[in-house]
Order: C-alpha cells, then sequence, then structure tokens
C-alpha cells in the first residue's frame, strides 16, 4: 500500500464528516459515530498504523468552534469486530450484533466516548501509564555518578 493512499484513505474521515456537518446541523437529532480500531492506539502495522494515528474525527469535531450545533459526536473505540477483516485474528472478536448495541445503548445514554470491549478498555488504561522507550538506547549510557559538592 502506498503512503499516500493510505494517509488519505484513514485521514478522510474528518473531512467527509465536515463535508456533511451543515446537513446534519438542520436536522434534529443528528449523530456522527467515529469508530476507532485498536490500532490508532498501537504502532505495529507500518503505514497503515500511523495513519490510523491521526487525529480522531471525534477529537477534532470536540474542539472549541468546530463542533457542529446540533450534532453529537461520539467516538467508538473497539478492539477486533468478528467480520471477514478480522477473521484471521486470534484474539478475542466482538459480535457486530453487539456493537451496534453497545453504540445504540451510549447514544440513547448521551455519551460521548464508547469503550465497546476489552481491548479497548485496556488500551485507554494504558494511556496514562508511564512512557517506556521501545527500544535500548546505544550506546548504553554509563551510570550516573553524583559529583563531590565544591568545598
Amino acid at each position: 500500500m502506498r503512503v499516500r493512499s493510505a494517509a488519505d484513505a484513514n485521514g478522510s474521515r474528518l473531512f467527509v464528516a465536515r463535508a456533511f456537518a451543515p446537513v446534519l446541523s438542520a436536522k434534529d437529532d443528528s449523530v456522527i459515530i467515529d469508530i476507532h480500531s485498536a490500532m490508532s492506539r498501537y504502532a505495529v502495522g507500518g503505514i497503515y498504523s500511523a495513519t490510523k494515528g491521526r487525529p480522531l474525527v471525534g477529537d477534532q469535531l470536540a474542539a472549541p468552534g468546530t463542533r457542529p450545533e446540533r450534532v453529537h459526536v461520539v467516538g467508538i473505540h473497539v478492539g477486533y469486530i468478528d467480520t471477514a477483516m478480522a477473521a484471521n485474528a486470534t484474539d478475542p472478536k466482538m459480535n457486530p450484533a453487539d456493537l451496534v448495541s453497545t453504540v445504540l445503548d451510549a447514544l440513547e445514554a448521551g455519551e460521548y466516548e464508547v469503550l465497546a470491549n476489552e481491548t479497548s478498555v485496556q488500551l485507554k488504561a494504558g494511556l496514562s501509564a508511564p512512557s517506556r522507550p521501545s527500544t535500548p538506547s546505544w550506546p548504553p549510557r554509563p551510570p550516573r555518578t553524583r559529583l563531590a559538592p565544591w568545598s
């Protein structure tokens, strides 16, 4: 997959949402549902993962002055969903019908963010964990020593 086409495909959601905002604002009870895969939080899939890490639509539309009037924006975070795309995945998968039910319940409750399964709950909790380098520094740094104070 070429870098530009991957970036355009995964980054165009914000532009689509903004394009429809005037139409949605004119209607009562309009909603934008932005579904984020776990890949938006992991950096494991090369360019695919990097483009998934672009700003999330819900986050962008929630910024002051950017949220369309009278449009509810909700971000749905989810791991694997039991679809053809995840057919080869061995991790637990969420039933698509359960996801739809979870999203509808969240909309009815007026929520703005939904952690749809255990994968998304763990990822959200991990965002506040201390950062660790993914690779050791090279060359190794010598241990720090305290210098004697000036006499």
